[in-house]
């Protein structure tokens, strides 16, 4: 999967707009919408966009289903990714 899609499938599961993926990643709201919109596979925004979902770039990088659900903490803790999936240790 594109990071792009992967950027917005997770700002989507989080219920954020691009507002607020904005505000939590320092990177601006045309420039995230130009990542998802076109599907790009790499950025130099990747980190920041990183940081704010709280994964590492490669996490976030990676294919469809472990971008979306399997993702391991990358600090203590449980993952929005995991809680969002429904895995055991469930927080909500």
């Amino acid at each position: 999967m594109s990071l792009g899609k992967n950027v917005r499938a997770l700002r989507l599961a989080r219920g954020w707009e691009l507002e607020d993926l904005s505000r939590k990643s320092g990177v601006k709201v045309g420039t995230i919408s130009a990542i998802e919109v076109r599907e790009s596979r790499r950025s130099q925004f990747a980190p920041q966009l990183a940081a704010a979902f709280n994964l590492t770039v490669e996490q976030l990088m990676a294919d469809e289903a472990s971008a979306c659900f399997s993702f391991e903490p990358i600090s203590g803790g449980e993952s929005e990714a995991h809680r969002m999936a429904g895995t055991p240790g469930e927080s909500n």
